[in-house]
């Protein structure tokens, strides 16, 4: 199917105008990219984001924090369809993943419920920053089997949520939990090492290294100078 597109945008009917979406430029051909004038479309700001949210019913503190969740396609529009309570159902997700076993944390990272997913993302950093065994070995081992659009997805959401762990002033009394907690233990030299891995590691998925190898050097990040202070 992609070899016959590329016959019709090279040779393309009077008149006519193809307009191709994609997530990633790399899910095509270099063909078919290379005959296409790519504009870029960002996702919503969180201004934006917690604009709507609290038009809808949302809290402020509610619409903040949802701002910063890495959305996928279709589930701000559930959100704004079905009011919750977005700071119970915080709690209650990372109470049940905090501890919990890495394949549930791994799960919870991939599935369909947004604000689980967002807190197996801050306890994944936790992880990956303390190099734990269990992470290393089952963690790798498993998100190695996912499909690669699975994978750079989640390499792209862990990214978000690490930047989101960068982006706030280092006061633990200015921010909501549990933010504080996951920096302190993880350190801010060690997120700004985290970072860059996992944009490497997403490179690297995209161009089809080979999975395992690529997570576990994003695992194995050394954790750079200081100790976050």
């Amino acid at each position: 199917a992609a070899n016959a597109l590329l016959k019709i945008l090279e040779e393309p009917p009077r008149d006519l105008a193809f307009v191709v979406l994609t997530e990633h430029p790399s899910d095509l051909l270099p063909t078919i990219v290379s005959r296409c004038r790519m504009i870029r479309i960002p996702p919503p700001s969180r201004d934006t984001i917690a604009r709507r949210l609290t038009d809808t019913g949302y809290t402020e503190d509610e619409a903040a924090w949802l701002g910063g969740v890495a959305l996928r396609d279709g589930e701000l529009e559930r959100l704004l369809a079905e009011r919750i309570d977005v700071l119970s159902a915080r709690e209650e997700a990372m109470a049940a993943l905090r501890g919990g076993p890495i394949l549930d944390l791994i799960g919870a990272a991939l599935g369909e419920d947004p604000i689980r997913r967002y807190g197996a993302l801050l306890l994944l950093v936790a992880r990956i920053g303390a190099q734990d065994a269990e992470t290393l070995t089952i963690g790798v081992r498993t998100l190695a089997q996912q499909d690669r659009e699975a994978l750079a997805r989640f390499l792209q959401e862990l990214l978000s949520a690490s930047f989101d762990l960068l982006r706030s002033p280092f006061d633990p009394a200015s921010e909501r939990p549990p933010i504080p907690e996951i920096r302190e233990h993880v350190g801010l030299a060690r997120l700004q090492a985290l970072c860059r891995a996992i944009d490497a590691a997403y490179r690297s998925i995209v161009v089809y290294g080979p999975p395992e190898a690529v997570l576990l050097s994003l695992m194995l990040t050394p954790g750079g100078d200081g100790d976050g202070e």
